[in-house]
């Protein structure tokens, strides 16, 4: 869900759209090496334990809130 006190529902899914559009080229264009860098940070903090009871809290709360 997008919203806005300031902009229009129609601004919010223009912006939306565009910027999964970015994010598609940006992808798109991509090196395998740099891919690979993104993929092994992204392994990296998934495989990361938690320190304390607050990053508990947080991831916790992220995956409901998402």
């Amino acid at each position: 869900m997008v919203q806005s006190a300031q902009h229009s529902c129609e601004y919010c899914i223009y912006r939306a759209n565009e910027f999964l559009l970015d994010e598609r080229v940006a992808v798109q264009n991509l090196t395998d090496s740099e891919f690979e860098i993104q993929r092994e940070s992204l392994m990296t903090d998934l495989a990361e334990k938690d320190m304390n009871m607050g990053e508990v809290h947080v991831r916790g709360w992220g995956q409901i809130a998402s």
